[in-house]
């Protein structure tokens, strides 16, 4: 009877203290169902299984302390930034994770009231977290106001700079990453926190911080080695490159900005990518600054090297009747479409070869020939089972 009442108290004891840990839910819908009934916020902690400082958290989500104060105040997720089904919620709510882990939190209409890096692995602070995210007047959602009403503490713009990378605001992230190196003191600039603050808050080379580390590239390289992220600078280097060529921003670089461009590409390590990322951007940018010729002559460099890839010739055939508007440059763009069409086979790229030769004979007022390629693209169009809208309205247009 003894060891039976022993054991009865071991289970009873292993389940009360399962209910003391933070109670997950198992799907994020059914968490946000318990938040409207309850009244409560959704914390969603983004981890990944392969994350050593993720895995450093466990203990601290699994401990009393911490689930009684969660359990209490919030209606709780684990998202697995792994697991496609479970990363389309975020995908939904245009939530963009720089990294892991990342603690959200929610109100029950599922809109993102405060969100936070996990800082260190220690109860404390992570409850210190949840007080945040219950506060109106402190957690992530305050920021805009407070930062209008005049707010410029820098602790304060880091954290809004890296809100708004979370939230994929753009425009917001370039003004107060600014403000961020307006308030840095500038004798600091090649310290440990300077690069700290690049890696989190940064998405554009015209910034400070960017400027500085662009033209500093052993040193950052040096802190990320002695970080134990070997060659880590370059992922830091390559998200502020591609955040600010591949961008509205991006679209109106003179020419002069797009050599800086390749200029910092081979800096940081990426030479062999620099031409292939950036001559559709330096050829646009030399049409509009009255270069055509010059813009041709980067197009022609790049369309030698990729002259047995037929789908690419055709591309590149396309992006010069795009970029050029009369009549001068219509031969070049058919060399390309003609050149590819003998390497290819697929129904999918022969539709789009004898399309885009369809714009070429429009081009150039031949009519009679821009009708008989859009029958041909129309008939692979057809065995390719391939929307036919766009040679539908081009064929309209030579009616």
């Amino acid at each position: 009877m003894k060891k039976i009442y022993v054991l009865f108290a071991c289970a009873l004891f292993a389940q009360l203290s399962f209910a003391q840990s933070i109670v997950w839910e198992t799907d994020i819908d059914t968490a946000f169902k318990k938040a409207k009934a309850e009244n409560k916020l959704v914390y969603v902690e983004c981890y990944l299984p392969t994350c050593p400082i993720c895995m450093s958290f466990e203990p601290i989500l699994k401990s009393a302390k911490v689930g009684e104060f969660y359990n209490k105040n919030f209606i709780n997720y684990k998202l697995n930034g792994e697991k496609a089904d479970q990363v389309k919620f975020l995908n939904s709510k245009n939530i963009h994770l720089p990294n892991f882990p990342l603690f959200l939190f929610f109100d029950p209409d599922k809109n993102l009231v405060h969100q936070t890096e996990a800082g260190e692995p220690k109860e404390d602070g992570v409850i210190a977290i949840g007080k945040i995210a219950l506060d109106p007047d402190k957690r992530a959602s305050s920021y805009k106001k407070r930062y209008e009403a005049g707010e410029k503490d820098l602790n304060f713009l880091i954290s809004y700079a890296y809100y708004s990378r979370v939230v994929k605001d753009t425009a917001t992230n370039l003004a107060v990453a600014k403000a961020v190196y307006d308030v840095f003191p500038k004798e600091d600039l090649n310290s440990p926190i300077s690069w700290a603050i690049t890696k989190k808050v940064v998405e554009d080379i015209d910034n400070g911080f960017a400027q500085y580390w662009l033209n500093h590239v052993e040193e950052a390289k040096n802190y990320e080695t002695a970080g134990g992220h070997p060659r880590g600078e370059q992922n830091i280097f390559g998200v502020i490159i591609q955040s600010s060529l591949y961008s509205l921003r991006g679209q109106s670089y003179p020419s002069a900005k797009i050599n800086k461009v390749k200029e910092y590409m081979n800096k940081v390590g990426f030479g062999q990518y620099a031409e292939g990322a950036t001559w559709q951007f330096e050829a646009k940018a030399l049409v509009r600054e009255g270069h055509t010729d010059q813009a041709i002559g980067v197009i022609d460099n790049f369309a030698r090297k990729l002259a047995t890839n037929g789908a690419a010739l055709t591309f590149i055939g396309s992006f010069v009747l795009d970029i050029t508007t009369d009549k001068t440059y219509v031969l070049q763009a058919e060399k390309y479409i003609m050149q590819g069409r003998a390497l290819l086979k697929d129904n999918n790229q022969l539709t789009e070869s004898y399309y885009q030769s369809a714009r070429v004979q429009q081009r150039k007022g031949n009519i009679p020939a821009a009708k008989k390629d859009l029958v041909e693209a129309r008939k692979y169009a057809t065995i390719g089972k391939l929307d036919l809208k766009k040679i539908n309205d081009l064929e309209a247009e030579l009616r």
